[in-house]
């Protein structure tokens, strides 16, 4: 049984696509791919210099966990102790 184009890059999105959906420039989804902070699969044929990029939902996810921002709990602030008022200190 074949499958057709449709069903092979099912839910794979194009550098175009996904710059659509983040609303940022093409170029940026590309800078991305090439610095490796976005994973990408290069589907053009072996001896085509030019690269068609395609990426997975997966890549997706695991690219939006590490560019999200963690809520850090507050930090605690430390107070100077007390100095008793009626302590006096000779040196």
């Amino acid at each position: 049984m074949s499958t057709t184009r449709k069903q092979r890059d099912e839910g794979a999105m194009s550098p175009n696509q996904l710059a659509r959906r983040l609303r940022v420039s093409i170029h940026c989804v590309l800078a991305l791919i090439r610095t490796g902070d976005l994973r990408a699969l290069n589907v053009a044929l072996k001896g085509v210099k030019r690269p068609r990029w395609k990426i997975t939902p997966e890549a997706l996810a695991e690219f939006e966990e590490a560019r999200s921002s963690k809520a850090e709990p507050p930090a605690t602030r430390k107070r100077k102790p007390r100095k008793d008022p009626d302590f006096v200190e000779y040196v």
